[in-house]
């Protein structure tokens, strides 16, 4: 019966141990990249939803959650960030996608920065398209800045729209 005791009791202390070594386990903050060479067009897509009208049916589709990109000490501080890089070939021009996860507040129990955001930065061969850009920024309180949905490019002439969210989704936290 002692035996017993002690293994569930080294299995609650070691259930404890996994779950504060990573304070989000359960949470998703997704960026997703398009690549579809059949349209000629790459589309970073951030909180929001795949703008499907855009895509063909022969789009590759990738979806990264944040938080698998990030590790925790046990005391809930930042340990690692682990940068994303994803090579999009279109029709005639191969882009080169760094997304990197970023959090204003190492504390992942703060109160202000502690959600987590990332940057984006996209390549041709050695020229910046798009020279690294904040998708959000959650901290201060209270900031007008519009966090940035989605980034199109265009392959056929590098063309580089970016859709920000409305006015009244601002954030504010």
């Amino acid at each position: 019966m002692k035996k017993c005791l002690h293994r569930s009791t080294a299995l609650a202390l070691l259930i404890l141990v996994i779950s504060a070594s990573s304070p989000f386990a359960d949470m998703t903050t997704e960026v997703k990249i398009i690549c579809d060479s059949s349209a000629d067009l790459l589309i970073i897509v951030y909180d929001a939803p795949i703008p499907y009208d855009k895509v063909t049916n022969k789009a590759i589709i990738k979806t990264y959650n944040l938080y698998d990109f990030v590790t925790y000490k046990s005391d809930s501080y930042l340990d690692k960030i682990k940068m994303i890089k994803y090579n999009c070939k279109l029709k005639t021009k191969n882009f080169i996608i760094h997304i990197e996860p970023y959090l204003y507040n190492n504390n992942a129990m703060g109160e202000c920065g502690a959600d987590i955001t990332c940057s984006v930065a996209i390549k041709e061969g050695p020229r910046n398209i798009v020279q690294e850009k904040y998708l959000e920024l959650s901290c201060p309180p209270g900031n007008s800045f519009k966090k940035i949905n989605q980034i199109l490019i265009s392959g056929k002439d590098s063309r580089v729209e970016i859709k920000r969210a409305a006015k009244d989704d601002v954030n504010n936290e």
